[in-house]
């Protein structure tokens, strides 16, 4: 990408599933604040069609597959710069690391009877979260914010059922979620910067406004990031 659009700055990868662009943007903040760097370009690729399933042999198959038939490709990017009104006002990360049996994808070379793209467990999946989202909460009421007073919410969306579920339990009013699943299935780490932009388009994004992003991802991770938007907080491209 650094090549094609001319770029010869320096270029790197931060890989974690679909929390990768949330990640990325704790990362670039950082060597912002730290002044490395005034302007840092993240830029995001998913291409999850490529991880579906379509041949199944069992029951327990299908169940694991299903998930892995809404996987929709986007590229996303974000463009964060230094302000002296600095729009990443805070953010944490955790994890419960047992969890990352509920969504796996076999190497064939090593797991040669095993299936081949996505396996995910829903219910597994989601159960790995749990308690992620308690201390999301803590964590946003330590910073002054009541999740149901948040205007404008970005969470990742690996279904409808998914989202509604975390939502509640962040207590989260339904409406100031940012909806992608049903026109674009799960778009991966691009969900996030997919939401703003169409957060961008509808209106939703002025200056003032207090955004918060949800990262979840299998492993399992979770991430939680508060935004005072600016002019000069982030460009959606």
């Amino acid at each position: 990408m650094a090549a094609k659009t001319g770029l010869t700055c320096p270029v790197f990868d931060v890989f974690n599933a679909c929390n990768s662009v949330l990640n990325a943007l704790e990362v670039g903040d950082a060597l912002i604040r730290c002044g490395r760097y005034r302007r840092i370009l993240v830029s995001c690729g998913e291409v999850l069609s490529r991880l579906s399933r379509w041949t199944m042999t069992s029951r327990r198959e299908m169940r694991t597959a299903l998930a892995s038939m809404t996987g929709g490709d986007m590229g996303a990017a974000l463009l964060v710069e230094a302000s002296t009104e600095p729009g990443i006002m805070a953010a944490t990360f955790m994890a419960n690391s047992t969890g990352w049996p509920a969504a796996t994808l076999f190497n064939p070379h090593q797991a040669p009877g095993l299936p081949h793209g996505l396996d995910i467990d829903s219910e597994q999946l989601l159960a790995s979260f749990l308690g992620l989202d308690t201390r999301a909460v803590r964590w946003l009421k330590g910073h002054d914010t009541d999740p149901g007073e948040l205007r404008l919410v970005c969470v990742h969306q690996p279904s409808v059922p998914f989202v509604r579920t975390i939502s509640e339990r962040l207590g989260l009013r339904s409406e100031t979620v940012v909806s992608t699943f049903p026109r674009t299935g799960n778009v991966g780490a691009a969900t996030l910067p997919l939401q703003l932009a169409l957060a961008g388009e509808q209106g939703r994004l002025y200056p003032g406004v207090k955004i918060a992003l949800f990262g979840l991802a299998s492993g399992a991770s979770g991430g939680v990031m508060l935004i005072n938007w600016t002019a000069s907080a982030a460009q959606v491209l």
